[in-house]
């Protein structure tokens, strides 16, 4: 059995694709867009070494066969850093997938050592605890659609995000959680893509109306998509 981080040699016939079998990581293949393939191959051709032949992250199960958890395009944490530190920015984000499955100490004390004034923030489904080096964590969990599988682990964050699909009883959901919690995160409500644009329409009006009728609750976007920024 390989220790973690050991790079060791595996047969294809042991290797197994993603299909949710492992807690807290959701399925492959996800759909991608023609928008986003576009931009896939921009960004190929700008960072050619993405194409170097890496190591596959895989996760080892009862079976003796390995789960692809990852794909051959990870960077060495001194690579993150060279890439964060040619853009003239002092907040870094660092999502998913999950990103906790990975991020550790050692590469978020590099980040830090970029600049003085860098702030990092993590992105988490919450089913994995985090490294407490990060200046913000924000966690949305997944378990309203993936069920216990994806139930969160912890009880602090600085802010709590529900990908809301306007169908979800959000007032009995948050009770499920943060009754209990020390600290209150700050609420956030971000509208489900579903990639319906009528859909879409009627869950950013649920959105909006909910968060009018509940101060505490805040409207968050996915600016990202929106822009198509990588």
């Amino acid at each position: 059995m390989a220790k973690n981080n050991e790079f060791i040699t595996i047969s294809l016939s042991k290797l197994e694709p993603n299909e949710g079998q492992l807690e807290g990581l959701p399925s492959n293949p996800r759909q991608i867009t023609e928008a986003k393939m576009a931009l896939l191959k921009q960004n190929i051709k700008q960072y050619p070494e993405m194409l170097k032949l890496r190591s596959l992250m895989v996760y080892p199960m009862d079976n003796g066969k390995y789960i692809i958890i990852g794909g051959n395009m990870h960077y060495t944490e001194d690579e993150i850093v060279r890439q964060i530190a040619s853009y003239n920015a002092n907040f870094v984000v660092f999502t998913g997938g999950e990103p906790t499955l990975q991020l550790t100490e050692s590469l978020v004390d590099k980040v830090h050592a970029i600049r003085d004034d860098m702030y990092i923030a993590v992105e988490s489904n919450g089913t994995h605890d985090c490294v407490g080096n990060v200046n913000w964590l924000t966690i949305s969990p997944k378990d309203l659609y993936l069920g216990e599988k994806a139930k969160i682990c912890r009880q602090f964050c600085n802010e709590f995000k529900i990908v809301w699909d306007g169908v979800v009883d959000i007032p009995n959901y948050l009770e499920t959680y943060l009754k209990d919690w020390y600290l209150q995160p700050h609420l956030y409500l971000q509208p489900c893509d579903t990639g319906d644009i009528d859909k879409n329409k009627e869950i950013i009006n649920k959105c909006v109306e909910f968060v009018k009728n509940n101060p505490k609750w805040k409207l968050s976007i996915q600016l990202q998509k929106i822009l198509n920024v990588r």
